[in-house]
């Protein structure tokens, strides 16, 4: 340790009054890693956890040992823990279809409905606007860009 600096507490995640947790950032900047201690840490402390990853280069599997799938997969020897890897565009072709078959069709949520999700938060900049308008510098990727809706990002005042 370095000369008058104190040690960093450890984060004790069990405590967070938050039902999810995002992990972002450009590639090879430890976003599975950190996403994995921290499920193993809430799962330790007896919170179901699921992580999901949307990569197409996924190392879930490497991670915990075990087959990811678009279904949770329990992780053996950590009871609560699940791993799913999702693709996003086959989960949007298979909304697609679904729509073209089913009685009752997946929509797109209004800006006025997604903007009611955030009621009783603080809003952060740039609030609820089109997926496709978020800057997430040299983090963007195609699969991001592509998307449609609307989403924000909130805090508890």
């Amino acid at each position: 340790m370095s000369v008058g600096l104190e040690p960093v507490p450890a984060l004790e995640w069990g405590k967070w009054d938050t039902r999810y947790l995002f992990f972002t950032g450009k590639g090879g900047v430890g976003k599975t890693t950190t996403a994995s201690a921290v499920a193993v840490a809430l799962a330790d402390a007896g919170k179901r956890t699921l992580v999901i990853s949307t990569d197409p280069a996924s190392n879930l599997d490497d991670v915990f040992g075990v087959d990811a799938r678009p279904e949770p997969t329990a992780v053996p020897g950590i009871p609560g823990l699940f791993v799913s890897n999702l693709d996003p565009e086959a989960a949007a072709e298979a909304t697609r279809r679904n729509n073209q078959t089913s009685p009752v069709p997946i929509t797109q949520r209004t800006r006025a409905q997604v903007t009611r999700f955030f009621d009783g938060l603080d809003l952060m900049p740039p609030g609820v606007v089109p997926i496709s308008e978020w800057d997430l510098g040299e983090a963007m990727d195609t699969t991001v860009a592509n998307l449609v809706g609307y989403s924000g990002i909130a805090r508890k005042p």
